[in-house]
């Protein structure tokens, strides 16, 4: 049997190495590596002739390798290229703690993995691309565009959000190829199913943010400089502490330089609450307390702002990875007469993540100037905005989908797990503001007699990475064992992905 080189692009889900092997008896190799740190030994001794790209030296450090394949004045030129780049930049955010990492040390860095990964995929003849969740480091992503340009196949596994339960899409705005396996998914879909059933009695809030808002309740002064002592100490312990042990996946970049250093300086915690502080404080500027009985906003339209750096906009949205990209679209979409009310998501704002690092103060004023645009004061209750809308607006957020489950209807920019669902429309398919205004609204019964449809023969039991189990084991407990399914999970993926790639080959 001859063989088909591929690029795999792991999580830190602990099946990987198995998903390799099983690739490798269907005939597939891989010969382009780069994910979770602690799956390259095994890469590096199953697969020797393949490349093996650790995930933060290759964000951090230039390449030695001499660049053997360019492309052409044409691909330099094309959008997607263009638009790999943009994005690409975009990501890199998220290696910028301290806000050094300049347009020029991007435009170096950018080149360097582009070149790296372009001539590798040449080099390889690399055959598809299979990544364990959507790709959102500025590496990853490369890869996974790359090959999009070139017309070479890319799958990766995309998560529900409400129990452990995964597909398989093709592009990042893709639809969910069948699941050769068939594996038994009833449990999974019966506990979505009593999920939807809760939105009879309004929108509840979701555990992750009850988490948040326990966190920043409970955040004081004196446990900020607690913190800061833990960070302090570790920055002298924990050099000591690797010297002999794998590195971590950290491909933050620190310096004006940050090829020649990557430890983290003993002034972040401060640089990280000022810049916390000061998009806060801009928000609360611009930001309305708006009264929804007020005859203005008979009717609205509601567009959450969605939480960044994240997957679900960046690279989930697709051509709409820029949140601003997706509102100014949405007010072209939308009559100028309709208001649009726009809410920063509270995350953005919590001491417990990062959220300084996707947004600047200065982006508030732009917003605030798009006609009949009001940015909603953070205290106004997103359920009541919701209830309230003619239709609510997201990237890939759940807000659409709470739209549907209660009465009204969701316009999403990419595609989510629940894309497919009755009162779920995509931006690029409903055509106008006209069209969806008189589709029709479903009730939550309606909804979930749609979930198997879009459920079972595309759908299977697992969870893409290391973190995403962590919150459903907090979630389920002692049952979240019982919706983990890991014998059939490997099969799934590769034969799957097997069968999709031949059949499209033809």
């Amino acid at each position: 049997m001859q063989s088909s080189n591929i690029f795999v692009i792991t999580s830190s889900a602990e099946y990987w190495e198995d998903v390799a092997l099983s690739f490798e008896e269907k005939g597939f190799i891989p010969s382009v590596w780069i994910g979770d740190y602690r799956q390259d030994p095994f890469a590096r001794k199953r697969y020797p002739e393949c490349a093996v790209l650790p995930i933060k030296e290759f964000h951090t450090l230039f390449p030695t390798e001499e660049t053997k394949y360019v492309p052409s004045a044409e691909y330099l030129r094309s959008e997607p290229f263009l638009r790999m780049k943009n994005q690409a930049m975009k990501l890199m955010d998220r290696q910028d703690e301290t806000r050094i990492f300049a347009r020029l040390e991007r435009d170096a860095h950018f080149y360097a993995m582009f070149n790296r990964l372009y001539s590798l995929i040449i080099e390889k003849d690399i055959k598809f691309l299979v990544a364990g969740e959507a790709p959102h480091s500025s590496g990853q992503l490369l890869a996974y565009r790359i090959c999009e340009s070139l017309g070479i196949p890319t799958y990766h596994l995309v998560s529900n959000i409400y129990v452990p339960l995964l597909q398989i899409n093709t592009s990042l705005v893709g639809k969910p190829i069948p699941v050769v396996t068939k594996p038994n998914v009833d449990q999974q879909i019966s506990i979505i199913v009593d999920q939807f059933e809760t939105y009879r009695n309004g929108i509840p809030t979701p555990l992750y943010m009850k988490q948040q808002a326990d966190f920043d309740k409970n955040y004081s002064f004196v446990r900020e400089v607690a913190l800061y002592w833990k960070h302090l100490i570790a920055l002298r312990i924990k050099p000591v502490m690797r010297i002999g042990f794998k590195p971590n996946n950290d491909y933050h970049l620190r310096r004006k330089l940050p090829m020649h250093t990557n430890q983290k300086k003993w002034l972040f915690p401060f640089v990280r609450r000022h810049l916390l502080q000061a998009l806060a404080t801009e928000y609360a500027k611009y930001a309305v307390k708006v009264d929804l009985n007020d005859p203005k906003f008979e009717k609205f339209v509601y567009f959450p702002m969605p939480y960044e750096p994240e997957r679900t906009s960046n690279p989930d949205g697709g051509d709409f990875y820029e949140s601003i990209d997706a509102l100014i679209a949405l007010r072209n979409f939308v009559p100028a007469h309709i208001p649009i009310l726009v809410k920063e998501h509270p995350s953005q704002f919590s001491n417990k993540l990062q959220g300084f690092q996707a947004r600047s103060p200065l982006i508030y004023q732009v917003l605030a100037k798009l006609e009949n645009v009001t940015l909603v004061d953070i205290s106004v209750p997103s359920a009541a905005l919701v209830e309230k809308s003619e239709f609510v607006s997201c990237i890939t957020g759940t807000a659409a989908l709470e739209a549907a489950l209660t009465g009204s209807k969701g316009l999403i920019f990419g595609t989510p797990w629940f894309y497919g669902l009755p009162g779920i429309h995509h931006f690029d398919e409903i055509g106008s503001y006209e069209k969806l205004l008189k589709a029709p609204t479903f009730t939550v019964d309606e909804i979930k007699a749609a979930v198997p449809k879009i459920s079972k023969g595309f759908t299977f039991a697992g969870i893409a990475n290391y973190s995403v189990g962590i919150y459903f084991e907090r979630k389920f407990g002692d049952l979240f064992k019982e919706l983990i399914d890991d014998s059939v999970l490997v099969e799934s993926i590769t034969a799957s992905i097997e069968q999709h790639f031949k059949a499209s080959a033809k």
